[in-house]
């Protein structure tokens, strides 16, 4: 009983991560589209206009202050 709960509690945080990693991220898009004059709502791309605006992104990408993500961050960016 208690391995059970605490694979759900587990389970359970992974999926609130998760959602606040994708909230995080496309937050953090939109802000950058808008500062670039780029169409900040994802699903109103063609697709090879999405392709080439999020390598812009994934190319520019920094903290606010400028430093890069540490290489774990960057990959969860296109993920979330």
């Amino acid at each position: 009983m208690l391995t059970r709960n605490i694979s759900k509690n587990k389970k359970t945080s992974q999926i609130e991560d998760t959602r606040k990693s994708t909230e995080y991220w496309k937050k953090f898009l939109k802000k950058w589209a808008n500062e670039r004059n780029f169409q900040a709502n994802l699903e109103e791309y063609e697709s090879d206009v999405l392709d080439q605006t999020l390598a812009h992104f994934y190319a520019e990408v920094r903290k606010e202050k400028g430093d890069d993500y540490k290489p774990e961050s960057a990959r969860v960016c296109p993920t979330a």
